[in-house]
């Protein structure tokens, strides 16, 4: 006689565990195969393929690699005075002939960081400000469509930025991150 316990796991037609991103599915036919040979049933384990972009419509095919986007950073002015709040744009086109998305972990669109450039002109390596940092963006999965030629842009402004001269770069996060050339400015 089945327990209650068994019932309900091998009653319907198909047992489906979720854990992380791996599911284990048994179907009932299996359990009563293993049942009848009395040996253990029989699991598939099913890993879904994470590593695709999300595609809005199935039916089109949307380039997904970097190469189908163009973007460029730049500040609103070139040099500012200390007390100014320097001033950036980063914007993002879909330079291919076909739909393309964008598909990122969560709600962060973009960032900027300001690395100080020396004396000499070395670039030193740790940023001295970074947009984001000190931010939290909600954690999800999240996939914007761009039709071809079509673009948008993000501002972005650090307050209290200290005299020298910087060397900015300006990221995409979505699709592993699509940085734009770097440019300098000075607060004087």
């Amino acid at each position: 006689m089945k327990s209650t316990l068994q019932e309900a796991l091998l009653g319907p037609s198909i047992v489906a565990v979720a854990l992380g991103s791996m599911m284990f599915v048994k179907t009932s036919a299996d359990a009563q195969e293993s049942n009848a040979k009395n040996t253990a049933p029989k699991i598939q384990v099913v890993i879904p393929d994470v590593g695709q972009p999300l595609q809005t419509e199935p039916d089109i095919s949307q380039p997904t690699e970097k190469t189908a986007f163009a973007v460029t950073a730049a500040a609103i002015k070139e040099t500012v005075e200390r007390g100014e709040s320097p001033e950036f744009t980063i914007e993002i086109q879909n330079i291919s002939n076909k739909n393309a998305t964008l598909v990122s972990g969560s709600g962060q669109k973009f960032d900027f960081s300001a690395f100080k450039i020396g004396a000499k002109g070395e670039v030193e390596s740790k940023p001295t400000w970074k947009w984001s940092s000190g931010m939290m963006f909600t954690m999800a999965i999240v996939s914007k469509n761009l039709a071809p030629n079509e673009k948008f842009s993000y501002k972005a402004t650090w307050k209290d930025a200290p005299a020298g001269k910087y060397q900015i770069k300006g990221l995409i996060t979505a699709n592993g991150g699509i940085e734009a050339a770097p440019f300098n400015i000075e607060v004087k």
